[in-house]
């Protein structure tokens, strides 16, 4: 199957575009590190995944999503075309589908790690250590150079995570944290039910239907693409797929409870608002944009049951 071997593939294929012979910073030694250590992975993948390889227009493709400018393709061309990827579609283009795999690369990691966890990765760096683990290559550097170097990477993620954590007035404290956000969300619930088309589910999950549809509704089994919005109770949002002009394909037993529970409940073509208590979103969990115990509050699109 060559859904969820996408981002794997496309690693390697970059690894073709470059060949630094030298880390001579600590951002390319950081990130030779990083791509070494998911080289494993990114073997796995290809002995599932086969494909006509074009580095030129794939090194293009990270190139320009990584500097947020024009693009060889339009963004639909490209979205198109990683869809029929997904769909195991053969009859493709070879080098639009070199450009948008190259693309995504550079969108979701380098410019996900920058803007997330305020890592700046070496897309070269990055590249040839993925090429080197996957080739069985002797390592640039050694087994304790590159634990120490991802050691320190996720120390500066960790940091990132607790300042950003911070500046939204978290307590130190997650535990505190956790009540806190979970007693704020059951007002809002409390307050949310009783107004005017808004549904309530014996779980728990709200929901209020912005827009019915005329397609099949999904069981907690099959594949779903959608377009969708997230937010916590402050209007803070942590994820948009309309901001990265790229709708999301899943599982829909693979996602958080309340998800699965309420995406049933649509027909394709559908739009609805959830309203999701934390114990069936991410609990007490925390990340960088998400404190742990939060409501959150999406809104989704149903575009498609696979």
């Amino acid at each position: 199957m060559r859904r969820g071997w996408i981002l794997l593939l496309s690693l390697l294929l970059f690894a073709c575009e470059a060949e630094k012979k030298e880390l001579a910073t600590e951002a390319e030694r950081t990130s030779y590190s990083l791509g070494f250590t998911i080289g494993e992975e990114v073997a796995k993948g290809l002995e599932k995944t086969q494909i006509a390889l074009d580095a030129e227009a794939y090194g293009k493709g990270v190139r320009e999503a990584a500097a947020g400018g024009g693009t060889l393709y339009t963004r639909d061309e490209i979205e198109q075309t990683l869809l029929a990827f997904r769909q195991e579609k053969d009859e493709q283009d070879s080098r639009k589908l070199n450009y948008s795999l190259g693309y995504a690369v550079g969108r979701d990691i380098v410019n996900g790690l920058r803007q997330n966890a305020g890592v700046e990765v070496d897309p070269d760096a990055f590249s040839l250590g993925v090429k080197d683990r996957v080739t069985k290559t002797d390592g640039r550097m050694n087994e304790e150079e590159i634990e120490a170097a991802m050691a320190s990477l996720k120390q500066k993620m960790i940091a990132r995570q607790q300042e950003q954590m911070k500046a939204r007035g978290a307590r130190p404290n997650i535990g505190e944290m956790a009540m806190k956000n979970k007693e704020e969300g059951r007002q809002f619930l409390s307050e949310n039910r009783t107004k005017t088309g808004v549904v309530e589910t014996s779980s728990g999950l709200q929901y209020k239907i912005t827009r019915e549809g005329s397609g099949k509704s999904p069981s907690a089994t099959d594949k779903v693409t959608v377009h969708y919005r997230g937010t916590l109770l402050d209007g803070n949002e942590f994820d948009s797929s309309f901001k990265r002009g790229q709708p999301a394909t899943f599982p829909l037993n693979r996602v958080i409870r309340g998800w699965t529970e309420g995406l049933q409940l649509m027909k394709e073509g559908a739009k609805y608002t959830f309203y999701i208590p934390s114990d069936l979103a991410y609990g007490d969990r925390a990340n960088a944009r998400i404190p742990s115990g939060s409501t959150l509050i999406f809104e989704v699109e149903l575009l498609k049951v696979n």
